[in-house]
């Protein structure tokens, strides 16, 4: 948490302890969203126009740990992808993970 750069809005996800994901984004109309985010997943969404239509682009930053309850894909992760996939939204998503004795 310690990037605290002028001109860039730091998200994570809420009351979380110690959150192992973050996004961080640069002057631009950015809402976080809460139903995806967690101290593994944080979501956030961005409208935007495109050849004069409005879009909308999710982008999420996932850690999936190889002790997690549940194996890779999560399924809030799972949940994020039906999500978009039902309002037509863009998605990005950015994973990392650990694999077993490499902690």
């Amino acid at each position: 948490m310690g990037l605290n750069i002028s001109g860039y809005t730091l998200f994570c996800g809420n009351g979380i302890d110690s959150p192992r994901v973050y996004i961080c984004a640069r002057n631009m109309d950015i809402w976080m969203l809460p139903g995806f985010s967690s101290r593994d997943l944080v979501t956030v969404l961005r409208n935007y126009n495109e050849s004069e239509a409005e879009r909308r682009l999710v982008v999420c930053s996932a850690y999936m740990s190889y002790d997690s309850e549940d194996p890779p894909p999560t399924k809030v992760l799972g949940e994020l992808v039906s999500y978009c996939e039902e309002k037509n939204f863009y998605l990005i998503t950015g994973r990392d993970s650990t694999p077993q004795g490499l902690r």
